[in-house]
């Protein structure tokens, strides 16, 4: 890692936020952020990191202390503020329009800028394409964004950071939806940016062994407050885990016990009724064959684009799709709303699509329920309220039923999302896309318990994940998919990070 400059770029001191009535989301926070460092970013939802980004981009102004750049004291009334001081940020949740092209999309927030001009495209595509040549596979510069996926999309965004010029560029889970090559393709390029352009970079993660690789310095927060400032060289991921982590084996134990089973061993196969697909394909997917048994775990993973998203979606329902789907001993009816009668749900990791982000978390948890009922009965309102209190309280939801979810962490909002699907009862298929993305690893942690005790209780589990880590902790056999096919099948105790990396790699192909 290269020497740090003895003064700072920025400065954070004694900066602290509070939320009415009196949520304190950060206290008293100080720290350095220097040029040609990455600063890894670390800690649980809800421990504040987000808001501090938000404050350092002029989103949210601080309730105490100062920031100084270059010594001198600034304050950001805005992002505007934030852009004429050099800070750019990407953010987990990418603030792109699908209807203009990837290009177009860099002028964003930037027209009027001389290297920009307004809004022509010849100087918006030549800036892109040199940009472009720093991001490993950058999308073309004409391609319209929502053809997208979410990895090529996120390339996008850090393209569009790129065109402001950034003297300090805060990533706030930017590489989240990318697989484990794609990562480290994205951390060498922070790397760069940090290294040899003399960028300033905060990268705000949940990945700890990414963080540690990627960083030259680890800061982690707890409850608010700066709980770790050490250089990455002289810090061990124990060191992170027992300030982070330490809740992380609480959480899977109070999972499994909302569900009322005990943990269970992992299993080689499924047992019983359960899902069969037949021949399924749509768009980005050919013909795909397999199977699943209740109290089975089956994993697909592949990289951006292998086409998993798209063969889940046609499983629950939600896109057009020829081939076969029997669950639980019948033809399941093509239509969404049918096959959620059936309880075949499906759950992804993006919070504002699966979520109603301005209903309470009461309204969230029964939006299943009172779509079913609506087609069947009028709802009652009593057992809506016993059912939210029922489930907040089981899954140890940090929030009251009454409380607006954008209020909650992200970790907890996620949390909802599974414990309302996994209170449905049996017979249950729950299929999870990318569930934990941007979660904190006590937040994963309970989630994955929440998992298991499904599947330890008789549900059937169709699970992709972008983190193979998680397939592998997770999955008793995986799909390997590379555009479209099946290219390898894997069995537990068979599957591993590396071993889901080779399959891919390969890409030899195989049959469920």
């Amino acid at each position: 890692m290269s020497a740090a400059p003895t003064a700072p770029l920025l400065r954070i001191v004694d900066v602290g936020k509070v939320y009415p009535p009196n949520v304190r989301a950060l206290n008293g926070i100080t720290l350095d952020i220097r040029a040609g460092e990455v600063t890894a970013l670390l800690g649980a939802n809800g421990a504040g990191k987000s808001t501090l980004a938000r404050i350092l981009t002029g989103v949210e102004r601080p309730t105490s202390g100062t920031l100084h750049l270059d010594g001198r004291p600034i304050e950001l009334a805005d992002t505007r503020d934030a852009h004429r001081h050099g800070i750019a940020c990407i953010y987990q949740e990418l603030p792109l329009l699908p209807n203009l092209s990837a290009a177009e999309n860099i002028t964003l927030g930037h027209t009027g800028r001389p290297f920009l001009g307004l809004w022509s495209p010849q100087p918006s595509r030549r800036v892109y394409a040199e940009l472009a040549k720093e991001i490993p596979d950058a999308p073309p510069p004409d391609v319209l964004v929502g053809q997208l996926s979410v990895a090529q999309r996120q390339k996008v965004a850090f393209i569009r950071a790129l065109a402001a010029h950034p003297r300090l560029l805060i990533v706030d889970e930017g590489t989240s939806s990318l697989s484990l090559s794609e990562r480290q393709e994205m951390q060498s390029l922070l790397r760069s940016l940090a290294h040899a352009r003399g960028i300033a970079v905060i990268y705000i993660t949940h990945f700890i062994d990414d963080a540690l690789s990627c960083s030259d310095r680890i800061v982690a927060l707890l409850d608010g407050k700066l709980a770790l400032d050490r250089p990455s060289a002289d810090t061990a991921r124990a060191d992170v885990l027992h300030i982070l982590g330490g809740g992380a084996a609480a959480a899977t134990a109070r999972a499994e016990a909302a569900a009322r089973v005990k943990p269970v061993e992992r299993k080689t196969a499924g047992s019983g009724a359960g899902l069969t697909v037949t021949n399924l394909a749509c768009s980005g997917v050919a013909p795909l064959s397999f199977s699943t048994g209740v109290g089975e775990c089956l994993g697909l993973y592949g990289p951006p684009g292998c086409g998993a998203t798209e063969a889940l979606r046609a499983v629950a329902g939600l896109s057009p799709h020829s081939g076969r789907v029997d669950w639980n001993g019948e033809v399941l009816p093509s239509a969404m709303a049918q096959r959620v009668l059936r309880n075949v749900v499906y759950c992804n990791g993006d919070r504002a699509k699966n979520l109603i982000l301005s209903w309470t978390v009461a309204g969230n948890i029964n939006l299943l329920y009172l779509f079913r009922q609506a087609l069947l009965s009028i709802p009652s309102a009593a057992a809506a309220r016993a059912r939210a209190a029922d489930v907040v309280s089981r899954f140890a939801i940090k929030g009251t039923p009454n409380e607006a979810i954008r209020n909650l962490s992200g970790g907890n909002q996620q949390r909802v999302a599974v414990a309302r699907t996994v209170s449905l009862g049996l017979p249950l298929l729950l299929i999870g896309d990318d569930l934990t993305r941007g979660v904190d690893i006590v937040g994963r942690s309970h989630i994955h318990g929440l998992l298991r005790a499904a599947a330890g209780q008789g549900a059937a589990i169709l699970l992709y994940s972008s983190d193979p880590e998680e397939i592998a902790n997770l999955c008793d056999r995986v799909l390997v998919l590379r555009d479209g096919h099946i290219v390898d099948v894997m069995r537990r105790p068979n599957i591993s990070v590396p071993s889901l990396e080779a399959a891919v790699q390969v890409g030899r192909r195989a049959h469920a």
